[in-house]
């Protein structure tokens, strides 16, 4: 994941971006003058000079970057517009960046390796065309961003190892992906207003956090991963109804308890895997998953729970979970890949009342509480299909004779 964000602040910065200047009066002459002054061109910061010359532009047509510079401060007080992209990175003493009248930035938002930038502060800040990216700020504690309402592509923010907050309370929409990653300290993540990401929602290794708040979210355009993030134990999602892509919660050490109360779709595949602390989670009106749906090795996990899911498009594993009682997915009709359940040593029942076609091979075994019973009467309600084809394995449950141990045995990847 680090490339993502590892992305050289040397390519913005070459010998191909001249300092310009602008189309707009003298300093001296500025100062009789109330016009609004637009400086054109791309403009590469590195001294004081060239600072408080920028300082004075209201409008900036073109690129502006700070780079290598050694300034403590950066400060654009009246810089109400830049068109193209604002790139401040590799400053090692630059500790704030404010600049409390900036309302558009045409192009990228890009801050990286200022390792000791304590804040950034842009308190009038609305539209971000193109993607925001925050990375490799060692010391960053505070990103002070209360107008922001739209990232035009992605919006990232990694390795910055002093963050404990990301709250953007003004954020509507993201045009692609949104990825928090690797924030060592970072304890709360929280977008009241979001209420679509055009791409992916990642979050991942930030090892304390505890706290996501999304709660206007309705759609998520691709996938939805949830993985490493060991300090964790309760999530929800209220309101989103579809994910276009994956969803996957894995790896998240502490969780016991996560909801969608709304979702109803999920274009990819399904994996809650590995989540050692995980003991129920809540999909009420969950009704189809496009992939495969794979629930595994969450060895405090008591039920599972699927009450409006109709159609998996691919295959079915449940293994692996130790403290595993029931599952019931009675209204589920068609799995289209083959089907898995097994090592499941708690196990007892099983509600596939309405299963009727499972595409391959059908496998149920060694869960040694559950009924050989219910088992056959699930493959009895299975529509038939070519026997070359499919292969009915039940064994190793209560009152079944042993498995067989076979190489081609089919288990959940």
């Amino acid at each position: 994941m680090r490339l993502i964000f590892k992305i050289s602040i040397l390519f913005f910065i070459s010998a191909s971006l001249l300092f310009y200047g602008c189309f707009a009066s003298s300093p001296a002459e500025k100062k009789d003058k109330v016009e609004i002054v637009k400086c054109t061109g791309d403009f590469y910061i590195t001294n004081e000079k060239e600072l408080e010359f920028i300082q004075e532009c209201f409008e900036v047509h073109g690129n502006l970057i700070f780079g290598l510079t050694t300034f403590s401060k950066i400060e654009l007080p009246v810089t109400k517009h830049i068109s193209g992209y604002l790139v401040t990175g590799e400053n090692p003493a630059l500790i704030k960046f404010n600049a409390p009248v900036l309302k558009n930035i045409g192009g990228y938002f890009l801050f990286t390796d200022n390792p000791v930038m304590k804040k950034i502060e842009m308190a009038s800040l609305e539209n971000i065309g193109e993607h925001f990216q925050l990375a490799n700020n060692d010391a960053l504690t505070e990103v002070y961003l209360p107008s922001l309402k739209i990232a035009g592509s992605y919006f990232a923010v990694g390795y910055n190892n002093s963050l404990e907050k990301i709250e953007l309370p003004s954020m509507g929409k993201t045009g692609n992906n949104l990825i928090i990653s690797e924030n060592k300290l970072l304890q709360n993540i929280t977008f009241p207003r979001l209420d679509k990401i055009g791409g992916s929602l990642v979050i991942g290794e930030n090892n304390k956090l505890s706290e996501i708040d999304f709660p206007l979210l309705k759609r998520v355009g691709e996938n939805l991963f949830l993985r490493e993030n060991f300090s964790i134990e309760t999530f929800s999602f209220h309101l989103l109804e579809e994910i276009g892509g994956d969803l996957a919660v894995g790896n998240n050490n502490s969780l016991s308890y996560f909801s969608f109360s709304s979702l109803e779709n999920i274009g990819g595949y399904f994996v809650p895997g590995d989540n050692d602390q995980l003991k129920s989670f809540s999909f009420p009106h969950l009704k189809f998953v496009g992939n495969y749906l794979i629930i595994a090795q969450n060895r405090l996990l008591e039920k599972i729970v699927l009450p409006s899911i109709t159609k998996i498009e691919g295959r079915l594993g449940i293994a692996y979970n130790d403290q595993l009682i029931s599952i019931k997915m009675d209204v589920l009709e068609k799995i289209g890949g083959f089907l898995v359940i097994g090592e499941n040593g708690m196990l007892k029942e099983m509600d596939f009342s309405s299963l009727v076609s499972v595409k391959d091979d059908f496998t149920v075994r060694n869960n040694p509480f559950l009924m050989a019973e219910q088992i056959k009467k699930i493959v009895e309600n299975l529509e038939k299909t070519d026997e070359d084809s499919q292969k009915i394995t039940v064994c190793g449950n209560k009152e079944d004779e042993p498995c067989v141990e076979r190489k081609d045995d089919q288990k959940p990847e």
